[in-house]
């Protein structure tokens, strides 16, 4: 049992030297979380000393996609900053990171090309929903800042078709009597 958890120690202390790399909180890498979880836990597994400049290449990538400044230009624009973050490794860093960090650049550089289109068009579909929103937000304040003001016109306007419709009747009405009155004045004189 002894030997098992010493063992073991080597790889919590990598984990933990991992993780703290980048905080999974600060770590932006992914459309959403559960994404973003297993792309830490992989470029914490796979490239831990490079997580931070990873991590900015994300960010950035992000901020282009947000900017909608062209789908192949960000991912081309991605895959040289995770190339530059994995470039030069020195010799203090750990010697797997020079075969391990290039993978993990190589297949998150590969993910973007191959998966990003969607990712990259609902930028534009979110941010015209939030448009769509905010325009509903500023209706619904208004309607509610004005609600009596919007009710006494409503009223109002009730209250004047229904003296249209009056008016309407009596000048009907009227109208028939006059055609009446016209009609006997003219029978009475053919007599």
């Amino acid at each position: 049992m002894k030997f098992l958890l010493l063992a073991l120690l080597p790889a919590a202390v990598l984990c933990s030297i991992a993780m703290d790399a980048v905080d999974f909180k600060d770590f932006q890498c992914g459309t959403n979380s559960l994404i973003r979880e297993g792309v830490h836990l992989f470029v914490a597994e796979g490239c831990y000393v490079r997580m931070d400049s990873i991590n900015v290449c994300c960010v950035e990538h992000d901020t282009c996609y947000d900017e909608q400044k062209g789908r192949k230009s960000c991912d081309a624009t991605f895959c040289n900053c995770l190339n530059d973050a994995v470039a030069n490794m020195t010799l203090t860093e750990d010697p797997k990171d020079d075969v391990t960090c290039p993978r993990t650049s190589s297949l998150m550089c590969r993910a973007v090309e191959k998966f990003g289109e969607l990712p990259y068009h609902m930028v534009k579909v979110n941010a015209t929903m939030e448009k769509v929103k905010a325009s509903w937000g500023k209706s619904v304040t208004y309607v509610k800042s004005h609600a009596p003001e919007i009710f006494q016109k409503m009223a109002n306007m009730k209250s004047g078709w229904q003296k249209t419709k009056t008016a309407f009747q009596k000048a009907k009405f009227g109208v028939a009597n006059l055609w009446n009155k016209a009609k006997n004045m003219v029978s009475k004189h053919s007599d």
